[in-house]
């Protein structure tokens, strides 16, 4: 008899919290992957999951454990999901926990998406694929996202978020600021006493501990919105509101405060390095990312002391990859269950977002239409006690409150940018693999290039000559027979 497969679920709710994610809330993950073990005759030997955890980054307890025990012995088989999204948002993660999968030999499965056999050279690129369109599809979320708020700071108004210290905001839905004449006494004092001649900012930390941090403060005499100004994306606007310190005031903190150097990053590691991962020494070892002359040279190295003088230029290697691609199409059959997958995500997705929208519109017509009667009742009868009315408008008020919070709701689950329009796109994405060339002058984005040649390009060896043979992903090209590459070995480089 066989041993029964082990598997570990995962599961993952977003920063908003279970109340916005429906049928996908933790537990509902949890006993949704458990069905479909049992179903396939496999044994759960572990639970993990994060709460109110982003999937766009591998900064999370859970997975950071996950992926602890794949650097050592895990004791499982399968890492399993509720679905992919579940995992990471994120392509460039998506390849780091693949990449620990398989050095662990595990393997990972969508209890949703059982369709795809991820364990397959094929199944690995479709993960790819759909881990980019989810990215991309977030990234012009953001961008919607940025540019309304941009063009709510250009009315002069505050854009998002919590108030300034110093400010409040007027009422729900009316972003222009108001001064909170407490807190603005607070920032004309920390003006005020940074501007004389013998204080620092220690001084006014220790005067206001209990009330803001050192930075905080930093943070309060670096803003220019308490001179009228708003700030967002990097630009600065003329606000609405009214200021708390004057323009000569905020110049002479400014002249004062000292300006930090942001330098950028070396050039050693801005260099994308398109084939990490993928290729190995004659001797088995990885060819590892490496950089001569703060960043000048870029190439791939042996770790093996016997090969440590094997040294070839990354630069002159990637452009090989790139050039040998360049004219593969993938299969037909492999797109089109890839537009097929999509299609279906987006109609699941659009199902689980129409009961919150239809309970948030039923909920804001019933307020709307309680706060009408209110009306209807305090505007038809003048002789209600004075008592009556108080309550009455203090409920208005509360109605009033809970409407804003349903309509940000409402803005929330309602795209800002046309879906038809988006989905498109992304579809467009799948089937400019096929025209690699072009998608390649179009797209500078290094993950997006690793991501097409992971897609055609399963390992890259090199031989004892220091050529490299070049093994396809068999499952996109027909012709598994691998090509051989000549690039040039710069030992004595750098």
């Amino acid at each position: 008899m066989e041993p029964k497969t082990r598997y570990l679920i995962y599961a993952r709710i977003s920063p908003r919290g279970s109340d916005y994610e429906g049928e996908t809330s933790i537990p509902t993950q949890i006993e949704y992957c458990r069905r479909f073990v049992a179903a396939r005759g496999g044994v759960v030997v572990g639970e993990l999951s994060d709460k109110f955890a982003s999937g766009g980054d591998l900064d999370r307890p859970a997975m950071q454990q996950i992926l602890r025990q794949l650097a050592g012995t895990p004791e499982w088989d399968t890492l399993i999901t509720y679905n992919l999204s579940r995992l990471t948002r994120s392509p460039r993660d998506m390849y780091t926990i693949m990449d620990a999968l398989n050095d662990a030999k595990k393997t990972y499965v969508s209890a949703t998406e059982p369709n795809f056999d991820f364990s397959t050279l094929a199944g690995e690129m479709m993960i790819g694929v759909i881990s980019h369109v989810n990215q991309y599809m977030r990234k012009q979320l953001a961008k919607a996202t940025h540019d309304r708020m941009m063009s709510i700071a250009a009315r002069g108004e505050w854009p998002a978020g919590r108030a300034p210290f110093g400010y409040r905001r007027r009422e729900p839905k009316n972003n222009i600021l108001a001064i909170d004449p407490g807190n603005a006494a607070i920032v004309r004092d920390i003006f005020r006493m940074y501007a004389s001649s013998d204080c620092e900012t220690m001084a006014i930390a220790r005067k206001y501990f209990r009330i803001l941090s050192k930075n905080t403060i930093l943070n309060i005499l670096h803003n220019p919105i308490y001179i009228g100004k708003i700030r967002y994306g990097g630009q600065e606007f003329d606000g609405k509101h009214e200021p708390i310190i004057d323009a000569a005031t905020y110049a002479r903190v400014q002249d004062k405060m000292p300006n930090p150097e942001y330098h950028e990053r070396p050039k050693s590691r801005r260099y994308p390095y398109l084939l990490a991962g993928l290729l190995r020494c004659s001797c088995g070892r990885a060819l590892t990312p490496q950089s001569a002359k703060s960043g000048q040279y870029a190439y791939y190295v042996c770790g093996d002391q016997i090969h440590r003088h094997v040294r070839v230029s990354a630069t002159k290697l990637d452009e090989m990859a790139v050039d040998y691609i360049r004219h593969i199409e993938i299969d037909k059959e492999v797109l089109d269950a890839v537009v097929d997958q999509l299609r279906e995500d987006e109609r699941i997705a659009a199902q689980k977002r129409e009961p919150e929208l239809r309970a948030l519109r039923d909920r804001m017509a019933a307020l709307e239409k309680e706060k009408q009667n209110i009306v209807d009742t305090l505007l038809s009868d003048g002789r209600l006690h004075q008592s009556i009315i108080k309550t009455a408008n203090e409920r208005v008020e509360k109605l009033d409150v809970e409407i804003s919070a349903i309509a940000e709701d409402l803005e929330r689950l309602t795209p800002v940018y046309n879906q038809a329009d988006l989905y498109k796109a992304a579809v467009e994405f799948v089937a400019g693999l096929n025209k690699f060339s072009q998608l390649v002058q179009e797209q500078s984005d290094p993950d997006t290039l690793r991501l097409i040649i992971r897609t055609y390009i399963d390992r890259v060896e090199m031989r004892e000559d220091g050529s490299f043979a070049v093994y396809p992903n068999s499952n996109i090209i027909s012709s598994p027979n691998p090509t051989i590459w000549q690039p040039r070995l710069d030992s004595n480089q750098g």
